[in-house]
């Protein structure tokens, strides 16, 4: 999508079993997958986001695949009327070669925002302050997610969820983080939820819009 599409990495293609015991999110759902090499499949999918793989099923068979051979791939939400997209990307953690992972895009626009979730027990999250949400199906883990932006200079990194973080992705002026603070409270934004961190991005990308026409 956009110009980031372009900023993907190309790797020989592979595929990998399926592991039964790792935590899947709840239910197939239509999508397809788009392959390195260009092809496009479609078909019925699940995902494991920690470990890096993409079943999808067809009525022929049920195929896995792993970060190396797909360059994303979408799914059709439903519910809320829109299709999610999956990047693969490559990410480098602490002083690590850079590894290519799937990242969630969530919002794109002068620089694009990717999550990633990972299950965790909800009594470990009961007091933090970190973005997480409820798990769909499991009453007693929540789904701890951490942000990362891609910005127009092609460079890829963790986007910690905090006010001097969100105001300099966004290019505010020295005092961005009362104008972050201001806006949080008088709109009860929640920094754990990514509904309201998506809101909040929004609020201050279309006013630098607006403030450019």
């Amino acid at each position: 999508m956009r110009y980031f599409v372009g900023l993907l990495v190309g790797i020989v293609c592979f595929q990998i079993s399926v592991q039964a015991d790792t935590p899947w999110d709840n239910s197939w759902t239509d999508g397809q997958i788009v392959l390195k090499d260009g092809s496009v499949l479609k078909g019925k999918l699940r995902y494991n986001l920690e470990n890096d793989v993409v079943v999808m099923q067809t009525k022929e068979q049920l195929r896995a695949f792993g970060v190396h051979s797909v360059e994303l791939f979408t799914l059709n939400d439903t519910t809320k009327g829109v299709v999610q997209y999956y990047y693969t990307l490559p990410y480098q953690e602490y002083a690590q070669r850079p590894q290519l992972r799937f990242f969630k895009l969530v919002f794109e626009d002068s620089f694009a925002l990717f999550v990633r979730e990972k299950e965790v027990s909800r009594n470990a999250l009961r007091l933090a302050k970190t973005p997480m949400r409820i798990h769909p199906s499991k009453d007693n883990l929540a789904l701890l997610q951490k942000y990362y932006v891609l910005l127009p200079d092609g460079s890829f990194q963790k986007f910690r969820v905090r006010h001097r973080d969100i105001a300099e992705v966004l290019s505010l002026e020295e005092n961005g983080s009362n104008q972050i603070s201001r806006y949080i409270y008088e709109n009860d934004i929640d920094l754990r939820r990514q509904t309201d961190i998506i809101r909040l991005i929004h609020h201050f990308v279309s006013q630098e819009y607006l403030v450019r026409l």
